[in-house]
C-alpha cells in the first residue's frame, strides 16, 4: 500500500493487468464531484434548479433524484449525459 501525497494517482482496487474497473470507478467519482461543484456554483449564482437550456425550473422530483441535474426533463436528452451544453432546436 502506498501513501498518496495528492500529486499522484491513488491506488485503486481492481486495477491490474486487464482490469479497468478501478479506473472507471475513480473516473465516475471525479465526474460526480465535478457535478456537485457545478451545482454549488449554480447555487451561489442563483441559478440552481433552472434548466441550462430553457431557464425554466427543473422539476422537484428530478432534483430529488439527481441534485446536480442541469437540465429539465424536456431538455436532458438534448444534453446527452447532462454535462455538455444543451442546444434547443427552435421550430
Amino acid at each position: 500500500m502506498s501513501s498518496n501525497t495528492g500529486d499522484e494517482e491513488p491506488d485503486v482496487p481492481g486495477d491490474g493487468p486487464g482490469g479497468d474497473i478501478g479506473q472507471a470507478l475513480l473516473d465516475q467519482v471525479r465526474n460526480d464531484l465535478d457535478d456537485v461543484e457545478v451545482a454549488l456554483q449554480r447555487l451561489d449564482e442563483g441559478n440552481y434548479g433552472l434548466c441550462e437550456a430553457c431557464r425554466q425550473p427543473i422539476g422537484s422530483g428530478r432534483l430529488a433524484a439527481s441534485p446536480a441535474a442541469r437540465y429539465c426533463d424536456e431538455h436532458e436528452h438534448v444534453a446527452g449525459d447532462g454535462r455538455g451544453p444543451g442546444v434547443v432546436q427552435s421550430g
